[in-house]
């Protein structure tokens, strides 16, 4: 069974030949990081999750559109953890690729101005090869096109549809599978990864 709690100085420090101070410790952190090129990064795409989503995503920002995108992006980030090619990218690029690859799944219609805001950011390249390496390892299909099994022709964008739903004359209300705008859904479509960024 492993250790849960942090070991403390105390207990290194038990023996008299090894007494160790609170920097000493650190440079052994920084010695064995750099000794692993700082590869221990599989966790720290998720620490870009909330900049991305503040800086790029376009308002308006609601708070459980917000919420679906970065869980699903989370839930892409998980699965995509153990492939060895994850690992040649820089965590802001994975978690540029998760994002885009959630809000073309989850908020279609915020996805063209979120991909020009994401590929607009300095330091995001190599983000079309991230997103083929995502979408071949989590096993979806187009991803960040945002065409799935739960786009249908009658059902609203919102989850309650605000009590009632709308016409089939009121396009801009139904989802990108709708039979009424499928030319307006080939404008907001992302594309293949492969023309990603």
């Amino acid at each position: 069974m492993q250790r849960v709690d942090a070991i403390s100085m105390d207990y290194i420090q038990r023996d008299e030949e090894f007494m160790f101070d609170a920097v000493t410790i650190r440079r052994m952190e920084r010695v064995v990081l750099g000794a692993l090129e700082w590869r221990a990064r599989s966790v720290t795409p998720l620490a870009f999750l909330g900049f991305f989503l503040s800086a790029c995503f376009p308002p308006p920002r609601h708070p459980a559109l917000l919420d679906a995108v970065k869980e699903r992006a989370v839930d892409l980030l998980l699965r995509a953890q153990p492939e060895v090619k994850m690992a040649e990218f820089s965590p802001s690029v994975v978690a540029a690729s998760a994002l885009l690859a959630a809000a073309g799944e989850i908020a279609v219609a915020h996805l063209p101005a979120f991909q020009a805001a994401v590929a607009a950011c300095p330091f995001v390249n190599s983000l079309r090869e991230c997103g083929e390496v995502m979408a071949a390892v989590c096993g979806v299909v187009g991803v960040g096109v945002g065409v799935g099994p739960a786009a249908s022709a009658d059902t609203p964008v919102t989850v309650l549809g605000h009590g009632h739903y709308r016409s089939a004359s009121s396009e801009s209300d139904r989802t990108v599978g709708s039979a009424a705008n499928v030319a307006d859904a080939k404008k907001r479509c992302m594309g293949p990864p492969s023309q990603w960024g």
